[in-house]
């Protein structure tokens, strides 16, 4: 039964997410959720992109961009967004949400199918709902924009003032 608690109790939905935007007067998404504007947010396109299933950036433009936010990847190349069978790390909470759903940095999987059964079986019985759980992932680090890194470097000059991050 220790599987259960794993479950994300954040959902990092969208009523979450903008409730976080509200609380430091912002907009409800990141204004800077665009590959021409944010490094996080083209690498992990690019990590989609490199997983397979998900449509590649067209190889110029991807080299444009590479050009361009080359300065920063190695500022974050300890934080690089990437991607395996099982879990996702480090990712724009924009495309996270747009491609799974949720406002997450990272999200790892159930090991197994069984694990996944359990864990959906307890959900129903405990919270009594019939609602939508992607349950999928057992584990989901919910973040908002403000938590970036980059929000808060980018954000700055973007809007031509200091950014509203959270401390």
């Amino acid at each position: 039964m220790e599987i259960l608690a794993k479950i994300p109790r954040e959902k990092a939905d969208f009523a979450w997410y903008s409730a976080e935007s509200r609380k430091r007067d912002l907009p409800p998404l990141c204004p800077l959720a665009h590959a021409a504007l944010c490094p996080r947010y083209f690498e992990t396109l690019e990590a989609l992109g490199r997983e397979g299933g998900f449509t590649k950036i067209p190889r110029d433009q991807a080299a444009s961009l590479e050009r361009k936010w080359k300065v920063f990847m190695s500022v974050i190349a300890e934080e690089e967004p990437w991607a395996d069978e099982k879990s996702i790390h480090h990712f724009c909470p924009e495309v996270s949400y747009d491609i799974y759903g949720y406002f997450a940095s990272d999200m790892f999987e159930y090991h197994d199918e069984r694990d996944l059964e359990i864990a959906e079986k307890g959900f129903y019985e405990r919270e009594g709902s019939t609602e939508q759980f992607e349950y999928r992932w057992a584990s989901v680090t919910p973040r908002h924009y403000t938590k970036c890194r980059e929000y808060s470097i980018h954000g700055t000059f973007a809007a031509g003032k200091p950014s509203k991050a959270s401390p």
